[in-house]
């Protein structure tokens, strides 16, 4: 060890570098690793920049190389050094650790004289997935079923036990998904990243087999083994399948990458060639690091590289990538570790010198951000034992100084920080809802934009996976904010566009008069090259035809295959060839039609011809389906014609296929001439190639092959359809890679061939962000995960959606192929994890998340989440910042954010607006927006805006929702405190009451129910994730909606033209169905793979369910408008077809019991009752009230309904239920959700404090004649029953200005008690009752005489209920004895614990609920 250093520093990034960079002048091997530590934004990436440039000024920069995490950090490190350097001996002297890898190889194989490398891309890699998967399919299909066959059909019905599918078939036709094809990738590159070959699989399995465990756990090893066996034989198969198909080139998936080229190293190749190594390497972020970049590193390492790595295993968040952190921190540092027999001892083992750099917080100058961030370092621990206190280790801030002010400055860390958060460092919010939560967002976006000019690049928005960041994103689009997905990168070479065009073109240098100058060296090749390049084709947008139907290659194969049989026995004489029924419908629309036959002859000589330029037999290589393909595709002998006319006469739904087909021939021979020379009437140009492409124009090629897609109109109009936004995207994404491929290749025209071009474009990336956006890219609000955050900081970052279940999410990662097991083994020699180790590091993972995204802001970190009955905020808000955050018992409690709602006063347009045709409200809504932005000022609003406001609320009324502020991110005139307290003070006037107990429907059914239940379940055991039922849920709700509010298929203008233009409502059922199913498509979420496979499952199943769900719904949108879906006015009131609809209606209403009161004593003809009395009889109706009731709790109803349709001049509310089991006439005629949402549409947004805007309230609302569960599963018109729609409704609570007391029995319910559940009501219990009149008994004792057709109390007892839910809501301790047939306790998860449920006397729950 040289004086320069010792063995463990702790210094600031400036002393760092001074000594770094003095041991770059010595020798000593003892100063030739570094493990740089610290803590978050300590300077380390400044360190490893600085050190570069060092580094390339003392050993000359094309010895240095930095390896940082992307190319995007790679760009902005190389501009800062080459302002330093001035001068660069190589291209990038930054880059990533792939790049380093890929440049070794291909210098290897340049050297010792082997073709170049290239790297499989991802459609490449689900090609060969796809061919290994259909050869099993086939084996099904045979019942010749291999080894790996019998291992896949183990998989699925072990996981699947329940399953009702036996037969091997349907089991892979159903399980074996595109989303198990992308685990399988996934497994695929983490075993290439671990190092697990083949020779380990033995040992491996061994490993999992030799352990005496409990029952559990031997059955969770049995199952492990079986997921490891299989990924083996999956594996195998891949690697013999690359190797057939591309049986002359060096071709491997990037996950291969680093390991090939350690392995160049490893095996002495490198010292043999004389392959040039850097002199010093630097790794950026090096937790980041999979096992097999550090086996690289460590191969350099021992080549004689001088090794850097700098960063914070804590700020490790690409986990589920493979990274770990914690691994190289703990290896690094020793000379050798022999933990694992499957490692070498030395594996990452460098006896590097630790340099731990001093935190940049200082303890007298915290901010509370930084108090959050510290309290979450100091609660991640190490994966590994060490000697070193957790608050001392160099990764947690701030710095302890070991002295005796360390315990004081921890316990001050914990404690509360008042002045802290006065540094407005952090800024806090609740909501009631997503939609509040991604409004208030926006809003406040908007108005720093607008009232600051904040720059869009000031801020980011961090969210916690991808999926919803897309999902906020285009919700930022659609109101125009530019968007930055940097969490997205898609490579050129995954790209649809691209690999069409690529794929026609890579088929086109097949000439097939010369296929020995096409660079085609054997049959094989042959077949594998025409097979790929249509598989690749297939996954492009130009093999969708106009109704965007993708080419089906199974239709393909299955036609090809027919063929061959028939020319197989039409050889082999077994058949008479004008005995083929297929053959003479082929005739009849062929153009051969010589003594109608077909000529097989010059289809078989056709294939010979091919076989005899490669002298080979065609007993080796018979007439098949890739022969066939072959044949057609290259149109050998000018047969191409007459395959696609025999392939279509087979079946007429082959037809769209067999034209996509035709197409991509089109695009490949439109190539083919092209890279020729020729122009499009055939002469040639310069001089004449045989199709190579080597000297040919590479813009010419590329622009003849997008020409004859014929898609460019399409596109462009697609792109500019506004009626469709996520269409919108997609088509526009489409054509800016287009545009980016022609700019790139106008670059490279002169310098490249079009072969090396395209192999050139795979190893390309390109943002995910389109030209045709509303802003420059290059000023945009980001939108991120943390895993892409990292290394990056902006002004003001937003933390959205921080929900339990949600972040931290603890759902077990990779769990499909046993992924997380494998590595454990690999590292560790076994894999000893329990359930619960598994969940603590999922759980450290999280943090390592959280910490990253809270240390990105240099300003306020804004941090939101949403608290209602069904989901809370994270535990980390409430561990980490509870001072913001703080816990409380009950929703009233909670400090809720007020989201800004404009309130229309003036009304006055409404005569004059009335009149406007429908095809002028989309430009007055936008002119209104406008003159808002235009006219709104910080101080007053002037009159221009009043009038842009009025009509707005005007139309917002009349039901076009895109004239609503609250889905168009509005910006207030009032800002911050002052909008906050306008807000309040509305709210207040309007409602006359403090703390209102906030309900929504499903919390008024679920209290009813059972309340101690709905505690335990929402209250005390926190927020339940998601399941495959609930998200199938909202997907099937979102598809309705948008097949309603975009699409307008259930609008009447939309019935008349389709029923006119497809000749039946049959028909337009069917594509409405069809259009549904495709957008579900478009809109799911790939299955979950990281759930247990139970679940995976269950979600494919909803999957094969929705179809028939969405034909349901597509049933009733269309025949709605027809009077004979209810026409037996015996089962409900005259059913009127439908003429408009509103979906998602929020409503928010306030409701006393005076309100019903009023209700109730304004029915004609009955005796009033006082207050005293109506509170006895609303308690008496529910049996007794919970003692949180008090007579005047105002209940605030909240929620969203799904359809509020107009029949005419009646109104009929639908709500859509997705569950298993149909809702019966009593279950429907009892639900309090429908009663819930008939109170908020009838007082939403009303003032009714006084008897006389009660009335005016009342005498306003919507008649709701009808109340109804859609149940889609089962039917296809909403409560049918008897084979009558709407059979089962609900009637109104209120008509005629009053309580609904009608009779609504029908022909089979002669009575409504036969339908009444949980009302035991005794009318004569009030004898005797202190302060209960005569004539008010009375009164309800004829009403309950004649509830067989008088539902006064009926009506009453059901809104009782949502006072009883109140009242619990409200109370402190609960005594409940009897439980209500909405909760069923035979599948009640709590009956064990509530006394109710379990039927006993008395309550356990009641001293502590």
């Amino acid at each position: 060890m040289s004086q320069t250093m010792v063995k463990t520093m702790k210094i600031t990034s400036d002393v760092a570098l001074e000594r770094i960079a003095e041991s770059f002048m010595h020798n000593d091997a003892n100063d030739r690793a570094f493990l740089v530590t610290g803590s978050p934004r300590s300077g380390k990436s400044w360190l490893a920049r600085r050190l570069a440039v060092k580094a390339a000024q003392e050993f000359g920069s094309h010895s240095v190389t930095l390896v940082v995490t992307n190319r995007l950090v790679a760009d902005e490190a190389n501009r800062e050094i080459l302002r330093e350097l001035t001068i660069s001996g190589q291209r990038r002297l930054a880059t990533t650790l792939s790049a380093v890898a890929f440049r070794i190889i291909d210098e290897r194989q340049m050297l010792a004289g082997d073709p170049a490398p290239r790297l499989l891309n991802g459609a490449e890699q689900t090609a060969v997935l796809r061919t290994i998967f259909d050869r099993h399919v086939m084996h099904a299909q045979t019942g010749d079923l291999c080894d790996t066959c019998m291992l896949l059909r183990q998989y699925f019905v072990g996981s699947h036990a329940d399953s009702q599918l036996t037969d091997t078939l349907s089991l892979f036709e159903s399980y074996i998904t595109p989303v198990f094809t992308l685990q399988l990738r996934d497994i695929l590159a983490r075993m290439n990243e671990l190092g697990a070959s083949h020779r380990m699989e033995a040992q491996i399995i061994d490993v999992l087999t030799t352990h005496d465990d409990n029952p559990q756990q031997r059955l969770q090893r049995e199952y492990t083994t079986l997921q490891i066996k299989l990924a083996y034989a999956l594996r195998l198969e891949y690697a013999q399948e690359i190797d057939e198909q591309f049986s002359r080139e060096l071709r491997f998936d990037s996950s291969r990458l680093l390991r090939e080229a350690a392995l160049t190293f490893n095996s002495g190749q490198a010292q043999e060639i004389g392959l040039n190594v850097p002199k010093v390497l630097i790794v950026d972020d090096a937790q980041e690091l999979t096992l097999a970049g550090i086996f690289l590193v460590h191969e350099l390492y021992k080549a004689g590289t001088r090794v850097i790595f700098i960063g914070n295993p804590d700020e490790s968040v690409l986990g589920f990538r493979g990274a770990y952190g914690e691994f190289l921190w703990n290896r690094a540092p020793q000379k050798e570790d022999n933990t694992s027999p499957f490692l070498s001892k030395d594996f990452g083992c460098f006896d590097a010198c630790e340099v731990n750099l001093t935190s940049r917080y200082s303890w007298d100058h915290l901010t509370y951000n930084d108090v959050i961030a510290a309290r979450v370092a100091l609660n991640i621990p190490s994966e590994y034992p060490t000697d070193i206190p957790l608050p001392y280790r160099a990764q947690k801030f701030p710095t302890l100084d070991g002295d005796s002010n360390d315990t004081d400055n921890l316990k001050s860390l914990m404690s509360s920080h008042d002045d802290a958060m006065k540094s407005e460092s952090v800024d806090a919010h609740i909501f009631h809802s997503a939609r509040e939560e991604s409004d208030f967002v926006i809003n406040s976006i908007m108005n720093e934009r607008i009232t600051h000019q904040r720059s869009w690049n000031d801020t980011a928005i961090i969210v916690h996976d991808n999926s919803v960041a897309r999902a906020l994103g285009v919700r930022l689009q659609n109101e125009g904010i530019p968007v930055r997905f940097s969490a997205i990168s898609k490579p050129l070479s995954e790209d649809p566009v691209t690999l069409g065009l690529f794929a026609a073109i890579q088929l086109g240098m097949i000439n097939p008069d010369e296929i020995s100058t096409s660079n085609v060296s054997s049959s094989d090749e042959l077949l594998a090259r025409v097979n790929a390049s249509l598989q690749q084709y297939t996954m492009s947008p130009f093999a969708m035809d106009e109704q965007e139907r993708s080419l089906n290659m199974r239709h393909i194969d299955a036609a090809l295959n027919a063929i061959t049989t028939i020319i197989q026995a039409w050889r082999s004489n077994a058949v008479q060839l004008k005995e083929s029924a297929a053959v003479q419908e082929a005739n009849q629309e062929s153009e051969q039609e010589e003594n109608d036959t077909y000529n097989f002859d010059a289809l078989y000589n056709a294939w010979l011809s091919v076989l005899e330029k490669f002298g080979v037999s065609q007993d080796d290589y018979p007439l098949n389906v890739s022969a066939l393909k072959t044949i057609a595709l290259l149109n050998i002998a000018n047969q191409t014609n007459s395959i696609l006319d025999l392939m279509g006469s087979m079946r007429a739904e082959y037809r769209h296929d067999v034209e996509m087909l035709r197409k991509f021939i089109l695009m490949s021979e439109t190539a083919r001439r092209s890279l020729k020379g020729e122009h499009s009437g055939g002469e040639q140009s310069r001089s004449a190639q045989s199709g190579s492409g080597q000297d040919t124009d590479i813009i010419s090629v590329l622009w003849a092959v997008w020409s004859s897609s014929h898609v460019a109109e399409k596109w462009q109009s697609k792109a500019l359809d506004f009626s469709d936004f996520a269409q919108r995207l997609r088509y526009n994404e489409w054509l800016d890679n287009v545009m980016r491929l022609f700019d790139y290749a106008d670059q490279k025209n002169t310098a490249m061939s079009v072969p090396e071009f395209i192999s050139h474009v795979m190893q390309l990336e390109i943002s995910a962000d389109s030209l045709a956006h509303l802003a420059p890219i290059d000023e945009a609000v980001t939108v991120t995960t943390p895993a892409s955050a990292a290394g990056q900081t902006w002004r003001d970052v937003w933390i959205v959606g921080m929900q339990q279940g949600t972040w931290p999410n603890l759902a077990a990662r990779n769990t499909m192929f046993g992924a997380d097991n494998l590595a454990d083994i690999i590292m560790h020699g076994s894999s000893t994890h329990d359930a619960h180790e598994q969940m603590m590091s999922v759980l450290h993972s999280e943090k390592r998340s959280f910490l990253v995204a809270l240390t990105r802001a240099s300003r306020t970190t804004h941090v939101s989440a949403v608290w209602d009955e069904s989901t809370t905020p994270s535990d980390f808000l409430f561990e980490y910042a509870h001072e913001l955050f703080p816990r409380v018992d009950k929703l009233d409690q909670v400090d809720f954010t007020s989201v800004p709602i404009i309130s229309m006063e003036d009304a006055s347009l409404q005569e004059e607006m009335g009149s406007l045709e429908l095809t002028s409200i989309s430009d007055i809504i936008r002119q209104a927006r406008v003159t808002l932005s235009q006219e709104i000022s910080h101080t007053r609003p002037t009159p221009e805006c009043l009038d842009a406001m009025s009509a707005l609320d005007y139309l917002r009324t009349a039901g076009y929702d895109e004239a609503n502020p609250a889905k168009w991110g509005f910006i207030g005139y009032l800002s911050g405190d002052e909008r906050k307290s306008a807000i309040q003070e509305s709210k207040t006037l309007q409602t006359g009451k403090d703390n209102p107990v906030r309900l929504s429907p499903s919390s008024v059914e679920k209290i009813w129910g059972c309340a101690i239940c709905y505690r335990l379940e929402n209250q005390l055991s926190g927020p339940q994730a998601n399941t495959a039922a609930t998200s199938f849920g909202t997907l099937i709700h979102s598809v309705a909606q948008w097949a309603s509010e975009e699409m307008f298929f259930d609008s009447a203008d939309f019935y008349e033209d389709a029923v006119k233009s497809l000749g039946s409502s049959a028909k337009v059922v069917e594509t409405v169905a069809q259009e549904m199913k495709a957008h579900y498509d478009e809109l799911r979420t790939a299955p979950d793979v990281d759930a247990n496979m139970n679940e995976y499952l269950r979600e494919v199943k909803n999957d094969q369910l929705a179809s028939d769900i969405l034909h349901n719904i597509a049933y009733y949108f269309v025949m709605s408008h027809e009077a004979k879906i209810a026409s037996n006015d015996k089962f409900h009131p005259p059913y009127l077809p439908l003429t408009s609809a509103q979906t998602e209606v929020e409503f928010d209403a306030y409701i006393t019991m005076e309100d019903i009161r009023y209700a109730y004593n304004s029915i004609p003809g009955r005796i009033a009752l006082t207050r005293n009395e109506f509170g006895e009889l609303m308690t008496r109706l529910v049996e007794g009230m919970p003692l949180g009731y008090n007579y005047d709790t105002v209940v605030n109803l909240h929620g969203f309904i799904d359809r509020v349709e107009k029949h005419g001049g009646a109104t009929y509310i639908v709500d859509f239920k997705t569950g298993n089991k149909a809702h019966n006439l009593s279950s429907q005629f009892n639900d309090l959700q429908l009663i819930s949402y008939q109170l908020g549409l009838t007082f939403h947004n009303t003032q009714h404090d006084t008897d006389e805007q009660r009335k005016k309230v009342l005498s306003k609302a919507p008649m709701i004649d009808m109340s109804v569960l859609f149940d889609v599963k089962h039917e296809n018109v909403p409560a049918t029953s008897r084979g009558e729609g709407f059979a089962k409704y609900q009637p109104a609570v209120f008509e005629n200005g009053h309580l609904g007391c009608s009779d609504a029995t029908r022909s089979y319910m002669k009575s409504h008690v036969n339908v009444q559940q949980d009302f035991t009501f005794d009318p004569h219990s009030f004898v005797g009752v202190e302060g209960m009149r005569e004539e008010a008994i009375e009164r309800i004792l004829e009403e309950f005489a004649g509830r067989d057709h008088d539902r006064t109390l009926y009506t009453l007892s059901l809104i009782a209920r949502v006072f009883y839910a109140a009242a619990v809501m409200r109370s402190e301790n609960l005594v409940v004895h009897t439980v209500h047939l909405s909760h069923d306790t035979k599948y009640c998860a709590y009956k064990d614990v509530c006394s109710a449920c379990a039927h006993r006397n008395n309550s356990v729950m009641e001293e502590w609920l």
